[in-house]
């Protein structure tokens, strides 16, 4: 067990002959670098590699996720991120920041759905448990993680009424997205409702999203489920014995949580794992622990020998727990919930929460008995907490700004919590310089008129916007904070890469692998540092010899480059896959259309005017396509082209034998309509018919 993490767990979950169609995440603390850099290659094509440089492998996940236009989402406790949040978002994936009902938002649900690769059958794999999307919650503490496989025909009723409801509440507070049917959240609600139910399928007792309905007078939602599942799942026993194992505690000595169970469950005793910090002192408020100390059918516990030894804490490494289990045996049946739920009365009344209770296959014992308390106590000041509210985060506004780098467009509104106000807002430099004034926000989220210029320079190497403001009417202020800003269509954003010359663009555009263009990302970023002092001068590989011959030696290798963009283009658009077709026609990768664009352009590279005349009638035969024609920026690229090749035909770079200026004209009339014409081989039919 020591060597097993959340991760292996994940990527376990999916087979050798299944692909991931789409992925929703959501956790209560949220680190974007860790769940793109980590988890989500988990999802990608296993056979690529990636640079063990994190400032590198960055962009190649980027770009495989982009190339593999797998849609995912994580919803995270906004309160707890304005608090601890320090690295935004750097890849294309939807986040979104929302509060629980009554207090945080708690729960760590992975919902992943699921395709087989030959039969094209959907499964949806639903995960819950106590990891946030960070490092320690998925490589280094103790956790506990429990999955279910949801196949249409399978599933019973209630447990598919349940997952339906809980998308559906996610769903209500996704904002300052666009309504697209593509994305993760709409796919995996898409199944769910085409999912057919089974009268014959075993019980699942899942404590989701849409629980907190639970709630009975003197009776949390928590304890209900534990009581209604145990009643379901295990009616006949009875003389339980109840292990609760929770990292954190009520911040309350007068929390009676064990009483409320003692009266609810048909359980003789209790034992509470004390947890311990690596100077091993008792994480726990020590009022508390002689007051549950002294009740009866309550005891303090630790690991059980065998189970310390299996989770690896006799190692000189420490390991945090922060599983939550709550574990009921009676020694004819061991059943036991694993989710998010601490042992405090927020987690089991209040927060949104996550969790499994299901039954274990053989008889088994985690704690045993404390003899004696504690040598050493953890000062109170600094006890952690697990599940607290924020109030002083929640003074800020909630602001949803989104931004487009495909349609350059910035747009904003006020979260749910302000249908009746308006904010003035000023977006700031990291100097505190205002850079866009008065931007007027309400309810409604809509594009906002403003030099996007400024705003992309902001944007570019973060993805958070420094703001201020004052609501009106009344003009209190709001004081500087930092807002994140949900960005679309990262392939119209620039790479923080150098540039290719036109000749290795052309060798991707020729067949080069998705493996091949990670190596060129590497290639790049380590020169770019190298360059700025980052990595000293033997990091890194120059790439082999034959990627630097001169790729133009011969016409018909541009013309079977071109050739092979446009099948795969073809492809695409066929698929349906716009986002792929929309980032080589205008969007600002490394070997997207206006980069080669902007190459053929460039001093250093010293083309003849043959070659740029050349590229540029290929790039016009795909901009004046006539199914491209409707998408985004086209018409302006197609025009920056045609003016190019005007300026060539009009000047004295490509000259006639005999330098006649109208026999050039015309020869130039014939050449570039013959060129962009669009020619198709006859078949045998048409060649009778024309005989």
């Amino acid at each position: 067990m020591e060597l097993s993490t959340i991760s292996d767990s994940f990527r376990a979950q999916i087979g050798e002959y299944e692909r991931v169609v789409a992925a929703v995440f959501t956790t209560y603390r949220f680190e974007p670098e860790f769940f793109e850099q980590e988890i989500i290659p988990l999802m990608l094509d296993q056979g690529l590699a990636y640079s063990s440089d994190q400032r590198i492998k960055s962009i190649q996940v980027r770009e495989a996720l982009s190339n593999a236009g797998l849609p995912l989402e994580v919803f995270y406790d906004i309160d707890l991120f304005r608090q601890q949040g320090t690295v935004s978002p750097s890849m294309e994936y939807l986040h979104h920041g929302i509060r629980g009902e009554r207090s945080a938002f708690h729960a760590k649900l992975v919902l992943v759905l699921i395709e087989d690769v030959d039969s094209g059958e959907q499964s949806l794999c639903v995960g819950a448990g106590s990891a946030n999307l960070t490092i320690a919650g998925w490589w280094e503490n103790i956790e506990c993680q429990h999955w279910e496989r949801v196949y249409s025909g399978q599933p019973s009723l209630r447990f598919l009424n349940q997952l339906r409801a809980d998308v559906a509440w996610m769903a209500a507070r996704r904002k300052a997205v666009p309504g697209d049917s593509g994305n993760a959240l709409p796919r995996i609600q898409a199944y769910l409702e085409n999912c057919r139910s089974s009268k014959s399928a075993p019980p699942v007792s899942y404590y989701g999203l849409s629980s907190l309905a639970l709630a009975q007078q003197n009776r949390s939602p928590f304890r209900r489920f534990l009581r209604d599942a145990l009643t379901a799942q295990s009616p006949h026993y009875q003389n339980w014995t109840m292990e609760i194992i929770s990292p954190y505690f009520a911040e309350s000595p007068s929390f009676d949580g064990h009483d409320h169970f003692l009266n609810d469950l048909p359980i003789q005793e209790i034992h509470i794992f004390l947890p311990e910090n690596d100077q091993s002192e008792a994480l726990c408020n020590r009022e508390y622990y002689e007051r549950l100390e002294k009740a009866d059918g309550v005891s303090w516990a630790r690991w059980a020998p065998e189970i310390s030894k299996n989770l690896g804490l006799k190692t000189p490494v420490n390991r945090t727990t922060h599983a939550k289990i709550y574990h009921l045996y009676n020694g004819m049946q061991s059943w036991v919930f694993v989710g998010s739920v601490n042992f405090t009365h927020r987690a089991t009344s209040d927060n949104q929460e996550a969790g499994f209770f299901t039954q274990l296959p053989s008889q088994t014992r985690f704690l045993e008995p404390i003899k004696s308390a504690p040598e050493k106590w953890c000062p109170e000041d600094k006890l952690p907490g697990g599940d607290e509210a924020h109030e002083n985060a929640a003074e800020l506004p909630d602001l949803l700004l989104s931004y487009d780098w495909k349609q350059r467009q910035l747009s904003g509104s006020l979260g749910e919590r302000h249908t009746k106000k308006k904010l003035i807002l000023d977006i700031l430099s990291p100097e505190g310089a205002v850079r866009v004034a008065s931007i007027e926000l309400d309810h409604d989220h809509q594009p906002i008129d403003c030099d996007v210029e400024k705003v992309e320079a902001l944007l570019k190497n973060s993805g958070f916007l420094r703001v201020e403001g004052h609501w009106v009417p009344g003009r209190v202020a709001i004081p500087p904070s930092d807002a994140m800003v949900q960005q679309l269509n990262w392939t119209h954003k620039p790479l923080d890469l150098p540039h290719l010359t036109p000749q290795e663009i052309m060798q991707i555009y020729a067949g080069l692998s998705q493996m091949r263009r990670n190596q060129v990302i590497e290639f790049l970023k380590q020169r770019q540092l190298r360059e700025m002092g980052l990595m000293t001068e033997n990091a890194g590989s120059e790439p082999n010899e034959a990627t630097e011959r001169q790729f133009f030696a011969e016409y018909a290798e541009l013309f079977h480059a071109f050739r092979n963009l446009r099948r795969r283009m073809d492809e695409a658009f066929s698929e349906e896959r716009l986002g792929l077709v929309d980032y080589y026609l205008s969007g600002r990768g490394m070997d997207s259309l206006p980069t080669l664009l902007e190459s053929l352009y460039e001093e250093s590279q010293g083309l003849d005017e043959v070659t740029i005349y050349l590229a540029l009638l290929c790039l016009i035969q795909i901009y004046q396509h006539p199914e491209y024609q409707k998408r985004p920026q086209v018409d302006h690229y197609l025009q920056e082209c045609r003016s190019k090749v005007a300026s060539i035909e009009t000047s004295k770079e490509i000259r006639l034998i005999g330098n006649d200026t109208e026999r050039t004209r015309r020869f130039f009339d014939w050449y570039r309509a013959h060129f962009l014409r669009e020619y198709r081989t006859r078949s045998d039919e048409e060649e009778h018919a024309a005989d």
